[in-house]
């Protein structure tokens, strides 16, 4: 049984590329007439075919010279500060809670921005006005743990 040889599916008596381009104006353009745009490289003498080529280029010969690089840059190190207090945020909620961050994402939010403006150093009075809001924000989610 195992020994069976499968026998192959017979082959069609047309031509599929035939059926698909009948009846219709095919034009194959020539490689070269198609894509004459060179792009250079702004760093070296480089010319390249294609756009492709020229960022893979520019990514390993040039790497921190593009401008796509450098504002790449810019808003990975902006990030980097909401990114920390996006991570304090949740430190802080476990702490006080004890319970799972990943739940109350509207809360971190809240307490995350909380936490920037702690950050940019406000007034004694606003320092305060945001502390208390820190404690309404968790209490309310202690008050929600004892309703259940």
């Amino acid at each position: 049984m195992l020994n069976k040889v499968i026998a192959k599916p017979p082959k069609r008596s047309f031509d599929i590329h035939k059926l698909l381009t009948a009846n219709k104006k095919v034009s194959y353009a020539k490689r070269d007439s198609r894509n004459s745009e060179k792009f250079p490289c702004d760093y070296c003498d480089r010319v390249f075919d294609k756009t492709q080529s020229l960022g893979g280029h520019i990514s390993k010969k040039h790497p921190g010279k593009s401008e796509h690089y450098a504002i790449k840059q810019q808003k990975r190190a902006e990030n980097e500060h909401d990114r920390e207090m996006r991570r304090r945020a949740k430190e802080y909620f476990r702490l006080k809670t004890k319970k799972d961050p990943a739940a109350y994402r509207q809360k971190i939010t809240e307490i995350k921005k909380i936490f920037i403006a702690l950050d940019s150093q406000p007034s004694n009075e606003e320092q305060t006005n945001l502390t208390d809001m820190l404690d309404r924000i968790l209490s309310n989610v202690v008050a929600q743990r004892s309703r259940y």
